[in-house]
């Protein structure tokens, strides 16, 4: 059986979420509507560190979109992940960048993981050299969205299982890389689990469960070792 990896991608590969650039592009395209005082708001909200303001700067994206999917032509929405991922695939942090690169010569199976739309994921992942991913599916008919989308933001140790039995996978000696408490069952289950630029509740738990701690700040990557008498080792960028 083979040893794998599994990445989540938005703010843990690439420097921003590709749900909200997907957005932005269909805004810019005039395929959706966003209504600037709403944006505003929301974005104001994340700008100024207010309690949980980047989830409700993410979450009125989604349901901006959400809200106008019915009845998208799936050509429009492909065009514009083509824009994004063209546009910004290089917009990535330096340790995750290397970290694929070397799991790729140590020939780890790759797996990409987004909740982000699987026309998106699937662009990013084939950029930087994936041999499989899962986002979440809209789904269609007539070449036109229906509206429904099956989610895969929950239970990501669950969403990866198919793959690992199709590709012959094992836990044992696995990888995984994520950024939100959405990322711990899949961290839970890896031999390696590293929590990436966490937030407050997955740092907790890495904390708790002795995960590996990674921040990159500026040109300075650390690895965080909390409560030993130097907690934190600087990582060489160079």
């Amino acid at each position: 059986m083979s040893k794998f990896a599994v990445f989540d991608i938005d703010g843990t590969i690439f420097r921003s979420s590709l749900y909200i650039e997907i957005v932005y592009e269909l805004a810019r395209q005039k395929i959706i509507d966003l209504p600037q005082k709403t944006h505003d708001e929301a974005y104001s909200s994340w700008l100024t560190r207010q309690d949980k303001g980047y989830d409700v700067y993410r979450n009125k994206m989604v349901e901006l979109m959400e809200s106008q999917l019915k009845g998208m032509k799936v050509s429009d929405f492909e065009a514009a992940a083509d824009s994004v991922v063209q546009a910004q695939a290089e917009h990535v942090y330096v340790y995750t960048r290397r970290l694929i690169h070397q799991l790729k010569q140590e020939n780890y199976f790759l797996i990409a993981l987004s909740g982000s739309q699987a026309q998106l994921v699937e662009r990013f992942a084939k950029r930087w050299g994936f041999d499989e991913f899962i986002g979440q599916i809209y789904e269609q008919t007539d070449g036109y969205f229906t509206g429904s989308a099956s989610k895969s933001h929950k239970d990501k140790d669950q969403l990866i299982e198919p793959l690992l039995v199709k590709h012959n996978l094992n836990w044992q000696g696995s990888i995984a890389v994520g950024d939100t408490e959405g990322d711990i069952t899949l961290l839970e289950k890896v031999s390696q689990p590293i929590a990436f630029n966490p937030n407050r509740t997955l740092y907790r738990k890495a904390v708790e469960s002795g995960w590996e701690i990674i921040v990159e700040r500026k040109d300075m990557i650390y690895k965080l070792s909390p409560g030993t008498t130097r907690n934190y080792e600087l990582i060489d960028t160079e």
